[in-house]
């Protein structure tokens, strides 16, 4: 994201200037109060957040995969997971903690501060404090990457959900978020989108591009 918006504000004659740090669960509450113009970073479009913030083009999209310790064998339905003896780690104000919250009610609930790394979570699983984590499988196949024969995504031909990666500004910036579409979708038709994701993803398959609306 830093290279495409830098490229896009290129673009537009624009400078960026990256000066905060937020998390999932406190940019919309930040943008809504202007201590920033946009949230560059991966967002996901989702209701509880619509109320707040507008959310630009999609550039790709992301697929959830339920990761568990390579040697455990006890699931071959997901929703088996939806049980008291099974806990699953997620983040605060991240979607996986809503996605365990929404599609498994039973299960226990180990929650991380918002500002945790994703690899806390699958050290979780690992380390048997937790059975089950949910996260993109890019992120997935990073750890696997480092982390050899530890995990595995039991769901890896039908992902518990897919988001799209967009920025977002504050509810209402209609001028704002025109103009970045505008940049966004001339770097996605030039193929520069994918260049970079590509560049960056070293897992193949991990990501699921925007097809072209030329494409059949």
């Amino acid at each position: 994201m830093f290279e495409i918006i830098n490229m896009a504000a290129q673009r537009l004659g624009w400078t960026v200037e990256w000066t905060t740090e937020t998390s999932f669960s406190e940019f919309p509450q930040e943008l809504y109060a202007q201590k920033f113009d946009a949230m560059c970073g991966i967002a996901w479009p989702v209701s509880a957040r619509a109320h707040k913030v507008d959310f630009a083009r999609p550039l790709w999209y992301s697929g959830i995969g339920a990761w568990v310790r390579d040697d455990d064998d006890r699931f071959r339905n997901i929703e088996q997971l939806n049980t008291s003896e099974i806990t699953i780690s997620a983040i605060d104000g991240t979607l996986p903690f809503y996605l365990a919250q929404e599609r498994f009610p039973k299960a226990q609930l180990l929650s991380l501060p918002a500002l945790s790394d994703y690899t806390s979570n699958m050290l979780n699983v690992q380390n048997k404090k937790a059975d089950v984590t949910f996260t993109e499988i890019y992120q997935g196949n990073a750890y696997l990457a480092q982390n050899p024969n530890r995990l595995k995504n039991i769901v890896p031909n039908a992902p518990l959900s897919v988001y799209a990666n967009s920025l977002s500004v504050k509810k209402g910036e209609i001028d704002l978020i025109n103009t970045l579409n505008t940049a966004l979708t001339e770097l996605l038709h030039s193929g520069y989108v994918d260049k970079i994701i590509k560049t960056y993803d070293n897992h193949a398959d991990s990501f699921y591009f925007i097809q072209k609306p030329y494409q059949n």
